[in-house]
């Protein structure tokens, strides 16, 4: 671990359906599809960098601003 800074950038993924404004079914299945990256903290519990987030948000902003109307 790479301290406490690091912890604090992990976000749960309530957290990320929040920010998102999805459901948290939503955050699961980008999660299951591959397409959002997790960090497992337990067996049972799993987090998702903030990093990881932005990225996926630009990614997707980039996909949009790509596609002509």
């Amino acid at each position: 671990m790479e301290g406490p800074s690091a912890q604090s950038s992990l976000l749960s993924v309530e957290e990320v359906a929040d920010r998102l404004t999805i459901s948290i079914r939503s955050v699961r299945n980008l999660i299951r599809d591959g397409r959002l990256p997790i960090v497992r903290v337990t067996s049972r519990r799993v987090a998702i960098a903030e990093s990881d987030l932005q990225s996926f948000v630009d990614a997707r902003r980039s996909d949009r601003e790509g596609a002509t109307t």
